[in-house]
């Protein structure tokens, strides 16, 4: 949709879930999170039968970025180094967000669990955008020693970020072309009352996908050849038993 004050078409997404484990991630190869094998976000939307699927962190490394990226799994941690400049996105058993910010020392921080919830999912790509319901500060947002290079922080960009809005409740928002970092923020803030909002890959990498079908669409030769990723966030129907 397009809307006043933000000039820009952007997309979201409200999900409310039955029980945690309809929140789930997988990567490209189905194995390994640390596989260098990427494949679009259709791909592994149909191979887990999500109901609706969203890009992941990117989390295998690239042109030197993200190498020492935190990187948990379904309850499994593939990578345990940690980018010490980039805020961790943990969900906890209960399906709840935690985010540890960057600036403490998130090497001897345990993020396997958080107040003694084992953690099934944890994210080093960020930054956050809002914590506990107050926003991140625009210095900090834009600040390329807090928020990676390749997010273009201070620049309009496609963007996306994962939301948690209440007790298994979240919100999926996109934004293609014309947002900062702290401009965004402001739109995710908006639309709902956030608790914690978590900035994942962007640009061509930023597919929404539902029912197997990418519904962000862009003009040109990625519309119907979209970006491969390493991995996926995906929502399951409750219904459904692997």
């Amino acid at each position: 949709m397009e809307n006043t004050p933000w000039r820009v078409n952007y997309t979201y997404v409200l999900i409310t879930l039955r029980d945690p484990s309809q929140l789930r991630t997988c990567p490209a190869d189905g194995k390994s999170f640390t596989s260098s094998a990427k494949v679009p976000v259709t791909s592994m939307a149909k191979r887990t039968n999500a109901v609706f699927a969203i890009n992941g962190d990117f989390c295998a490394a690239f042109a030197g970025n993200k190498a020492n990226s935190y990187i948990l799994r379904e309850g499994t941690v593939y990578r345990d180094s940690v980018e010490p400049d980039l805020d961790v996105l943990l969900v906890d058993e209960d399906g709840d967000f935690h985010v540890l910010p960057a600036g403490q020392d998130l090497a001897s921080i345990d993020k396997t669990q958080f107040n003694g919830k084992k953690i099934v999912n944890g994210f080093q790509f960020g930054p956050a955008l809002i914590i506990d319901g107050e926003k991140v500060a625009d210095e900090i947002l834009v600040d390329k020693n807090h928020s990676p290079a390749y997010a273009q922080p201070g620049e309009k960009a496609q963007r996306m970020c994962i939301c948690q809005v209440g007790k298994l409740q979240y919100m999926v928002v996109y934004c293609r072309w014309g947002m900062n970092l702290p401009t965004f923020r402001d739109l995710v803030a908006s639309i709902a009352d956030v608790q914690n909002a978590y900035i994942l890959d962007g640009g061509l990498s930023a597919q929404l996908v539902l029912l197997c079908r990418k519904v962000n669409n862009i003009p040109g030769k990625h519309a119907d050849n979209p970006r491969p990723v390493t991995d996926i966030i995906y929502f399951a129907s409750a219904w459904f038993k692997e």
